[in-house]
């Protein structure tokens, strides 16, 4: 089905618009849509997309887990190509690098922060604080969209950065579909999971008896 014609003159405006990193929070609102890709090969779908590009920002548990530095920053120097972090944040390029952490280097999510943490501010700086209440609306909705039944398998998944043999399909499509883990192919043959890091802030997940 085409576009409507003012969706097409929405795209194109933000085509280029993108020509420069957003330096006012207007256009960093207008740059975090996410519809307005930057290259086709770096963001292609990320709206619409039930995989949306994921970035590999961590470890697998068997190589001590933990944060890919490499990773992160290549996340992080995509949000910047959108947004002057170093003039409209508090914590200046740091925050990129913060969020990318907290998004798993899920782009759309990533995104989603920025977006929601640019819109509580009239003026800059956007605040750190304004970057924690973005993300901890993120984890709300996880919280409360997670079944309590899926736990188990999203422990398992934190352990071994595999789902358990006998999960079931429509739990595993479930999973990676609303984004309570996330998938990472990273080139190498087979593709390996991990629980989002905002699932992992849950309390649901977090205090399981």
């Amino acid at each position: 089905m085409p576009f409507p014609s003012d969706v097409i003159r929405h795209l194109a405006a933000s085509k280029r618009a993108l020509s420069s990193p957003a330096a006012t929070l207007d256009d960093a609102v207008r740059h975090c849509d996410l519809f307005t890709t930057l290259d086709p090969r770096e963001d292609v779908n990320a709206g619409d997309d039930p995989h949306p590009s994921i970035i590999e920002v961590r470890r697998r548990e068997r190589a001590g887990g933990g944060d890919l530095p490499e990773g992160i920053a290549t996340m992080a120097a995509r949000l910047r190509k959108r947004v002057r972090f170093d003039l409209l944040f508090e914590e200046g390029d740091a925050a990129a690098e913060r969020i990318a952490k907290l998004s798993g280097g899920c782009i759309r999510h990533a995104l989603q922060i920025v977006r929601d943490a640019v819109n509580e501010q009239d003026t800059p700086p956007v605040t750190a604080a304004s970057v924690d209440r973005a993300a901890a609306g993120m984890q709300a909705a996880f919280a409360r969209a997670l079944p309590e039944t899926y736990v188990p398998v999203l422990e398992h998944v934190a352990k071994t950065n595999r789902f358990p043999d006998d999960c079931k399909e429509e739990v595993k499509r479930a999973l990676l579909q609303h984004l309570f883990v996330l998938e990472y192919q990273s080139g190498a043959a087979e593709p390996w999971w991990a629980v989002h890091p905002l699932v992992e802030r849950c309390r649901k997940y977090r205090e399981r008896p």
